[in-house]
């Protein structure tokens, strides 16, 4: 019998505790790969087989160094934080110390053409809060790590935020008309990138099947409910009032100013949906498909919202 002189190097993962970072941890330990997670403390949920927590501070570059060395490659998930871009370039300094691969996934928008130097001044326009993501996104794409960006548009998983909401047959999220993709599709890429890379370094969107409304998204959880779930996005009292209530800090600030974009202004991503089925080698997920296992899990859990 002869083992493997060569075992396969950690994949790290930072945000390994998030909606993004834990669903890729799932999709890499079901592949078999070992997971170094970078936390800021060890964390229960993630005392499992084949996961690995290094405590590496986001402010702290030597820590950061310390938790790469050795890894092949890396996720990065950028925190809804008041020092995100100090945050970004101490993991990316150090991933380029350690010659570590880094895969991104965020907000962004390539300035590699014109078009989309045109569509990054207008979208900063829009959203100057996230002026900062738009940078992060720009020093991960221009860095020496052999980035691939990932940026998707929005999550059908956001809507969990809100279940009391929904449950209470309100859907409170504004919304004219935006792509919606399913975090699970995102983390199949980023997954797949990680551990046997294919895609040249570059920024790829990642989009879901369709362009949804808020009026779209309620009448799916009413259809999944079997009772009638209204669409309040139009109420600004009333999504200002859900978001305050559900939402804390930075992260509150940032999804109250994508509220108020996406109230106002249809996002369509079209092009981006055949490119995304297109990597993923099969349809993105359906909406109304995660729909219902959502309201399964609402009717099966005696905590949730009835």
């Amino acid at each position: 019998m002869t083992t493997d002189p060569s075992p396969r190097p950690p994949t790290a993962v930072v945000g390994a505790t998030g909606t993004v970072g834990g669903l890729v941890l799932d999709e890499l330990l079901a592949r078999g790969v070992p997971v170094r997670a970078l936390v800021r403390r060890p964390v229960d949920t993630l005392d499992r087989p084949g996961v690995d927590q290094v405590v590496a501070d986001l402010g702290d570059p030597g820590a950061l160094r310390a938790a790469l060395d050795g890894t092949a490659s890396a996720l990065y998930v950028s925190p809804h934080a008041v020092d995100e871009e100090r945050y970004a370039e101490n993991l990316l300094a150090a991933a380029e110390q350690t010659g570590t691969r880094v895969v991104f996934a965020g907000v962004h928008i390539s300035r590699r053409t014109l078009a989309g130097r045109l569509q990054g001044l207008v979208f900063a326009w829009m959203l100057p809060s996230y002026r900062g993501k738009l940078r992060i996104g720009r020093r991960v794409e221009e860095s020496r790590t052999r980035a691939v960006v990932l940026a998707p548009s929005n999550f059908f998983q956001n809507d969990e935020v809100f279940l009391p909401e929904i449950g209470a047959g309100l859907f409170p999220m504004p919304m004219r008309g935006v792509n919606r993709v399913d975090v699970r599709d995102l983390a199949e890429l980023a997954a797949r990138e990680l551990v046997s890379p294919r895609l040249d370094p570059g920024t790829y969107p990642v989009a879901g099947p369709a362009t949804l409304s808020g009026a779209d998204c309620a009448a799916a959880w009413s259809r999944a409910l079997g009772r009638d779930v209204a669409y309040v996005g139009d109420d600004e009292v009333a999504w200002r009032v859900a978001f305050a209530q559900r939402l804390h800090g930075r992260k509150h600030d940032d999804w109250v100013a994508t509220g108020e974009l996406l109230g106002a202004r249809v996002v369509r991503m079209d092009r981006e949906a055949d490119a995304t089925a297109a990597l993923l080698g099969h349809p993105p997920r359906a909406y109304d498909a995660y729909v219902q296992e959502q309201a399964a899990v609402l009717a099966t859990s005696a905590g949730g919202p009835r």
